[in-house]
């Protein structure tokens, strides 16, 4: 275990708060973990993972 349960986690849901996780990921916490949780809207996402949730939460069809 490198960093001996030495976690730093944190959310981010507007682009200052990410900018302020980077920031004290960056300068606070160098020897630990360090987890950032992004919240994005649904349509920032990435067209692959946009696709993979698409497939995965699709509405299954029923047999006749």
């Amino acid at each position: 275990h490198a960093f001996k349960g030495n976690v730093w986690t944190v959310q981010a849901r507007t682009n200052a708060e990410f900018d302020e996780a980077l920031n004290q990921a960056e300068s606070k916490q160098k020897d630990m973990f360090c987890y950032i949780e992004i919240f994005v809207d649904k349509m920032d996402l990435p067209t692959l993972t946009r696709r993979i949730l698409e497939s995965k939460f699709a509405p299954k069809a029923t047999k006749v």
